[in-house]
């Protein structure tokens, strides 16, 4: 049997694995993925449990997305709403913050904004008004830089830096 603090392990390698950009990468979320539902938590780990899940799969959304499969943000949206129907809105809002950077490099901005205020809503329902807040103006200055110029191409300015 698989322990939460095994789970959490495992994940914090995945994730760094992914954020190094390693092709190792595929494989230590699946592994994660395989452990928590190849095995059933205690009852006082099942939240815990269930984040880790979620958080692995928004990682594997978050890398085939960043590799040209656009079924990854639809991996990514669906767990960002698991969360909001299990009323984890503090991970729901963290979830859809993670989408931001990936909808800005595959030059999707409008649905970014989108992204952002369900964020922005999640993070105050959560009660944390200060994420919330940049979640609002991360979609207000978005919103006036789309408008101002329509015609550049947003996921290439955000991938070139």
């Amino acid at each position: 049997m698989v322990t939460i603090h095994q789970l959490q392990g495992a994940l914090a390698v995945a994730r760094t694995l992914h954020y190094d950009g390693l092709p190792e990468q595929y494989a230590a979320i699946a592994e994660v993925i395989r452990a928590a539902t190849s095995s059933a938590p205690s009852s006082e780990d099942e939240e815990q449990w269930r984040r880790v899940l979620g958080e692995a799969r928004c990682l594997l959304g978050e890398a085939e997305a960043d590799a040209g499969d656009p079924r990854g943000l639809d991996r990514m949206e669906r767990e960002c709403r698991r969360a909001v129907e299990a009323g984890d809105h503090a991970f729901a809002g963290r979830s859809y913050r993670s989408m931001l950077g990936v909808l800005l490099r595959c030059g999707r901005p409008g649905r970014a904004i989108d992204v952002a205020r369900e964020a922005a809503d999640c993070f105050s329902l959560a009660g944390d008004e200060v994420w919330a807040n940049h979640m609002r103006e991360f979609a207000r200055l978005w919103s006036g830089r789309i408008a101002e110029w329509p015609d550049v191409d947003w996921g290439e300015w955000v991938r070139s830096g």
